[in-house]
């Protein structure tokens, strides 16, 4: 039976994306869906791109846009010196010094990253969605920028909401998933590895119904 597989914000840190692959050993029939933020804070930005774009050809990948990976295609679309210094600042000097053509590739893949994707149980999104809105899908900066939501099932089909973008204790994400409580964070802060209660790359198995972590191992300080 096809397992699935769902992962928090990654950050630039691809050793320790590559060693939570290894360890989950996706195959090609293998659901993986990525929460979204894959630059920006961590090493290694780039790379984090290029190794998600070969687990594409690999696995049924699909690949969730977060604001910071929006934050990069604003700026190769409409450069401003504002978006390049948060860009510099958050580690991402080597996307911008990228030739044309290199961009041009960037672009089209993370302008290709959906900003949420929806099953039979569960809805996935990088920040979460807008309640408030009549139709919280069309309310594009929250899916890349919420951090609160007040859930309303006759919205979503009573499904699951399974985000990332903020930080939560792994306790924290354990107990919302043990508890089946319908918004579930899966951000245990990775890029952080020094934070107490944060460090470590998770995953949910919703095949088990489990939690797989892998503390960061990137080299940084």
């Amino acid at each position: 039976m096809r397992k699935r597989y769902v992962i928090g914000d990654i950050h630039g840190c691809l050793k320790t994306f590559l060693q939570l692959i290894e360890e989950i050993q996706p195959d090609h029939s293998d659901r993986v869906i990525l929460l979204g933020d894959y630059i920006s804070k961590g090493p290694e930005p780039l790379l984090v791109l290029e190794a998600i774009k070969e687990l594409e050809s690999k696995t049924n990948l699909i690949a969730l846009r977060g604001n910071h990976d929006q934050f990069l295609l604003d700026y190769y679309s409409s450069p401003t010196t504002e978006l390049e210094d948060q860009l510099i600042e958050q580690g991402n000097e080597e996307l911008l010094a990228l030739d044309a053509p290199e961009k041009n590739k960037l672009f089209k893949l993370v302008s290709g990253f959906p900003l949420w994707h929806e099953d039979n149980e569960n809805i996935y999104v990088h920040a979460g969605l807008n309640f408030d809105h009549p139709n919280p899908f069309q309310d594009t900066f929250s899916l890349l920028n919420i951090r609160q939501m007040n859930y309303r099932p006759t919205l979503v089909n009573g499904k699951r909401i399974i985000h990332g973008h903020v930080p939560e204790h792994l306790d924290t994400i354990v107990d919302a998933i043990a508890s089946e409580e319908r918004i579930v964070g899966l951000d245990n802060g990775c890029v952080y590895k020094n934070t107490p209660q944060l460090g470590n790359l998770v995953c949910l198995d919703l095949f088990e119904n489990r939690i797989i972590t892998v503390a960061n191992v990137d080299d940084y300080t």
